[in-house]
């Protein structure tokens, strides 16, 4: 799916996904060619009953 939106993003643009897990977004990100993005962790309500790896959420920005 990145690959996709990737490549009917405007140059100078911006794409922001909700994701889970760093290793997981370090992955697609290798595998997409992707050299240039952010990772924000994010703290999100609601997951408190959850396990500390179970409640990991970060905003990803990639830039093109």
């Amino acid at each position: 799916m990145l690959k996709s939106l990737l490549a009917v993003l405007k140059e100078g643009g911006m794409l922001a996904a909700y994701k889970a897990k760093r290793k997981n977004i370090d992955e697609e990100m290798r595998q997409a060619n992707c050299d240039s993005y952010n990772v924000i962790p994010l703290d999100v309500p609601f997951l408190t009953d959850l396990g500390a790896e179970e409640r990991e959420r970060n905003l990803v920005l990639i830039e093109k």
